[in-house]
């Protein structure tokens, strides 16, 4: 049975992370531009969460995650 961790933390002035802000592809963010972005999946470790602002346009924005091994993301729609 896998163990689930029930502790819950709260922040209560909000959660910051590291923004980059550079111009990843618009569509599919490599490996290589999230690397740019943040570093090596091993370097920033498991765990670790990201936002990337492409090129700072307001327009294309990603949460990226690290399992420490591969970055995962999900691309966000502004909202009108």
């Amino acid at each position: 049975m896998p163990t689930i961790n029930k502790d819950v933390h709260t922040f209560e002035a909000g959660l910051k992370t590291k923004v980059a802000v550079n111009n990843v592809d618009d569509t599919t963010p490599t490996l290589i531009n999230l690397t740019a972005s943040f570093g090596s999946p091993s370097a920033v470790g498991t765990g670790f969460v990201g936002i990337v602002n492409d090129a700072a346009g307001n327009t294309n924005n990603y949460l990226v995650f690290s399992n420490g091994t591969s970055y995962f993301y999900l691309k966000f729609t502004k909202a009108l």
